[in-house]
């Protein structure tokens, strides 16, 4: 029996002056993990990077084995509002198995706004380009 991965990691900066409205988006999710509200979520680990100087504070966001595009959403869009950005975040993630089938390694791409997102495999988007370009690469 194979083992499916659904993983990514990334990282958002955030503003100095909204790391206090990071915290408090982070202290409303736990809450709302905790009261099982969400009883799917708790597949994304997130903590402040240690490695990031004080005067450029970062998140990191990652899902080692698994995650819900729900919860995934719901992440990201809060940081997004809680930093006031109206730029989109991009997630890569990874889709594989432990054993080497076929088919059954992928992944994709999500750009997240506030109140939107959208997703492409890496299949379509080879697809939409070539198409673009009329068949041949540039």
């Amino acid at each position: 029996m194979a083992n499916n991965y659904a993983q990514f990691s990334e990282e958002m900066v955030v503003p100095v002056d909204k790391v206090a409205a990071v915290n408090a988006f982070f202290e409303q999710y736990i809450k709302d993990i905790d009261d099982g509200q969400f009883d799917y979520f708790g597949g994304i680990e997130t903590e402040w990077d240690k490695f990031q100087p004080a005067d450029q504070p970062a998140i990191w966001l990652h899902a080692d084995e698994r995650y819900m595009d729900e919860e995934l959403f719901y992440v990201v869009q809060g940081l997004l509002k809680a930093i006031e950005s109206d730029q989109p975040f991009i997630v890569n993630v990874a889709y594989t198995c432990s054993k080497p089938r076929v088919g059954e390694f992928s992944g994709g791409c999500y750009a997240i706004w506030q109140d939107k997102d959208y997703y492409v495999d890496p299949c379509s988007a080879v697809m939409d380009y070539i198409k673009f370009h009329d068949g041949k690469p540039e």
